[in-house]
């Protein structure tokens, strides 16, 4: 009801903001292009048509330019863009298919085709947005790590995502699985695994929601989780070993792909971390607010240094449901990329709390929503501040994890922001484990490899 209150008085024209997102903060102007790449022999598995075709994908990619003189800047969203994938996502929530016409009407920093600087092994990043979202969701961040001398590309993942259009004109539409009392059932289970303020109580629901949906084949754990982490793999192998076309080759070939950062927000954030397990090239993963979608991090230890940022996710329930207790120890992914033996001290896994904040906070949807929407939506957190707060935490955990592998600037700047920042400390979960019988052990680690197992066999 919140959503749709924001979209109907959003629809408003005066209501809109249509400022320019703000600035970049590095030294560099940002250059920008879109480009399409297909995974040839891997189909697409949502696709409605008798006979699916192979997996094609439509990437962004922002990179540190040279000075771009008075050209123009790109639009956040161009008419093309406003009248296919906006609308698709108006489509999605039932919706006037204008809803998002103000898009047009709001100036990015990015110059379409601007020169590259001439730097060579420029750091890469690889962006996957959130579930039925864009793949330019998060632009004024990205903006800014180009504008610092990062290369970045962000996936628009097809039928998981608002409407995707190819430079064809063909319009792939979002796949939105049949609501029934099955899937009533395992998103109540999804519920209680997050919420549940028992920790055997939770994990015991936390299992039951992954077997549910996959004993239902459940299309976002056991379609749409591996085929993301199957599209970020791709594109991480594909700039090194593919033929990309010439505009894109000029400035991906400066990028360094011997250590890549995987990262995301939402469902792409999970699948980011789940791809960096797979991905040789993967040096860091960043995970904003991102739930567990894919599970082979179940009771394992990070494989590379990890960065989860979450919502104000205890604060929320409180204010939602304020006659439910809730469990301010815990957090929704507490379970995975650590070891339950060595829960809250796994020294790759840095996982932090910003204070005030709502899901949408870890978008660009602050800078675009009028003000009491947007704190509906994005938090309390006013929109540059939240800006400010991602780009400079992702921007030191970046620096550590691709370059110099010391962190202590990155915990610096953590322990700066306090006020609005809080460590998460998931100990409770090692001192579960510990309290439990040998017996009691086995009996979960038989349960976690089966689930584990089934994983592997749906992923390959």
């Amino acid at each position: 009801m919140l959503l749709l209150l924001f979209l109907v008085a959003a629809y408003i024209p005066w209501q809109f903001p249509v400022d320019p997102l703000p600035e970049p903060t590095g030294r560099y102007a940002v250059g920008v292009t879109d480009f399409e790449l297909t995974d040839h022999g891997r189909p697409e598995l949502l696709c409605q048509k008798k006979s699916c075709e192979d997996r094609k994908l439509r990437l962004r990619m922002w990179y540190p330019a040279k000075n771009a003189g008075n050209r123009a800047k790109r639009s956040y969203a161009s008419e093309s863009e406003v009248s296919g994938t906006m609308a698709g996502m108006a489509k999605l929530m039932s919706l006037p298919g204008g809803i998002f016409s103000h898009f047009s009407r709001v100036t990015t920093n990015s110059v379409e085709n601007a020169p590259v600087i001439d730097k060579q092994q420029l750091p890469v990043v690889i962006f996957s947005h959130g579930l039925y979202s864009y793949m330019w969701q998060s632009t004024a961040l990205l903006e800014s790590l180009a504008s610092e001398g990062y290369l970045v590309f962000s996936i628009h993942h097809p039928y998981d995502a608002a409407a995707v259009e190819f430079s064809s004109g063909e319009l792939l539409e979002a796949y939105i699985p049949e609501q029934n009392q099955l899937q009533g059932e395992i998103q109540a289970l999804r519920k209680k695994a997050y919420s549940e303020i028992d920790i055997n109580k939770r994990f015991d629901f936390f299992m039951q929601y992954i077997e549910r949906a996959y004993a239902a084949s459940d299309s976002k754990l056991t379609r749409s989780a591996p085929q993301w982490v199957a599209d970020q793999l791709f594109v991480a192998d594909y700039l090194v070993e593919g033929e990309l076309p010439a505009r894109v080759r000029a400035v991906a070939s400066r990028g360094r792909y011997d250590k890549i950062a995987f990262t995301g927000m939402s469902f792409g954030g999970s699948t980011a971390v789940a791809a960096c397990r797979l991905s040789k090239r993967c040096a860091v993963t960043i995970n904003l607010d991102g739930a567990d979608s894919h599970f082979l991090g179940i009771n394992s230890a990070p494989t590379v240094p990890t960065l989860h940022l979450a919502h104000d996710v205890h604060r929320l329930q409180q204010q939602s449901e304020p006659e439910l207790p809730v469990n301010t120890e815990l957090l929704y992914n507490d379970f995975s990329e650590q070891r339950f033996a060595h829960a809250g001290r796994e020294k790759n896994l840095y996982s932090y709390i910003v204070k005030g904040s709502h899901h949408f906070a870890f978008s660009d949807a602050s800078l675009l929503l009028p003000g009491l929407l947007a704190r509906i939506l994005a938090g309390e957190t006013e929109a540059e501040a939240m800006l400010d707060l991602q780009l400079n935490l992702v921007l030191s955990f970046l620096q550590a994890g691709l370059d110099t592998d010391d962190f202590s600037n990155f915990l610096a700047a953590a322990n700066a922001r306090q006020g609005r920042l809080s460590k998460h400390n998931s100990e409770f979960v090692s001192d579960w484990w510990n309290s439990l019988s040998e017996e009691r052990k086995e009996q979960i680690a038989i349960r976690l490899q089966r689930l584990k197992n089934e994983t592997w066999r749906r992923d390959n």
